[in-house]
Parts: structure tokens; C-alpha cells; sequence
């Protein structure tokens, strides 16, 4: 079985705050709670918290075009590929979830599917990493569509933890 490696990047984070002097959690004690955290599906990017929209553009807004939005919502036109028109945004939303103190951004940008994980009490992520998709009978297997099937994929250690050090999300 052929493996490939398009992005689901998971980028845990232990919430938006000023300090950041606390010991991360392992990736085992990350898996734990996300997978045992009770999520509410969003389906607009603006129903996320200021912080967490605010977070995400600071990461994305180098990789950005001209339109000022990093995320356009399910239901919007993005730049699908590297063929690039400036007048839209580069990624967008799958769905998105929130939970008390919790909060996650799963979305599409050019073919990869991103997820961005924050939690309360933590500036910077704890945890990065890219799903690992294969190949399957002459098709690559369909990226998550639900909240159930991205703690299945997370849990199941399908999960590369490097993207935070080569920015790959």
C-alpha cells in the first residue's frame, strides 16, 4: 500500500494568552484530550473566538493574497490551486469546532486538509503534524468529513508531528 502525504496538520494549542511558561503537554496527553473533547461542529469561520481568527491570520497572512480574508467559508470561492487569483483566499473551511476552552479550524488549501487546534491557557502550539492519506486502489482515500472521522485519524497515529518546525500549515 502506497502511502502519500497530503497536509491534515494539527497544530494543538493550549489557548490564547499572554504566557507561555508552562511545560507543553506530550503529543500523548495532546491525543487524549483532543480526542475525549466533546466538540460543536461551526460551519462559518466567523463563529470562531477574535483570538483564534486573529492567531490564525498572524500564521497565514505571509501566504496570503490581496483579499485581507485567510479563510473563505464552506460556501465561498478560494483559490483551489496554485493558479492564483488575488481576489480570494488561498484556504478554505471545512467546518470548524468549539468546545469550553477549546476551539479547532480544519480547512482545504491547495488539496491538503489543515487542522489547527487551540485550547485555553497557551500562546504558541504545542503540536503540529500532517495527516498521512493513502493511496488505495487507484484513489486516494477521501480527507475527513466529520469531527468523529478526524479524531479517528488522529488517534489511529496517522499524524506526521513536524509541521510546526518546517511551517507546513
Amino acid at each position: 500500500m502506497k502511502r502519500l502525504f497530503p497536509v491534515l496538520a494539527i497544530i494543538l494549542r493550549w489557548g490564547i494568552s499572554h504566557s507561555n511558561a508552562a511545560e507543553p503537554p506530550s503529543n500523548a496527553a495532546i491525543m487524549d484530550i483532543f480526542v475525549n473533547t466533546n466538540f460543536r461542529q461551526l460551519n462559518r469561520f466567523e463563529q470562531l473566538p477574535k483570538e483564534v481568527r486573529q492567531n490564525l491570520a498572524m500564521h497565514l497572512v505571509g501566504r496570503a493574497t490581496g483579499t485581507g480574508t485567510v479563510v473563505a467559508n464552506p460556501d465561498e470561492r478560494f483559490n483551489a490551486t496554485d493558479i492564483v487569483d488575488p481576489k480570494y483566499p488561498m484556504r478554505r473551511l471545512m467546518f470548524a469546532g468549539e468546545a469550553p476552552r477549546a476551539w479547532f479550524v480544519y480547512y482545504e488549501h491547495a488539496g491538503h486538509y489543515h487542522l489547527i487546534i487551540y485550547w485555553a491557557g497557551r500562546v504558541e502550539p504545542v503540536f503540529a503534524g500532517r495527516f498521512v492519506t493513502e493511496f488505495r486502489d487507484g484513489s486516494l482515500e477521501n480527507p475527513p468529513s466529520t469531527i468523529v472521522q478526524l479524531k479517528e485519524r488522529f488517534e489511529a497515529g496517522r499524524v506526521e508531528d513536524d509541521a510546526i518546525e518546517n511551517l507546513d500549515w
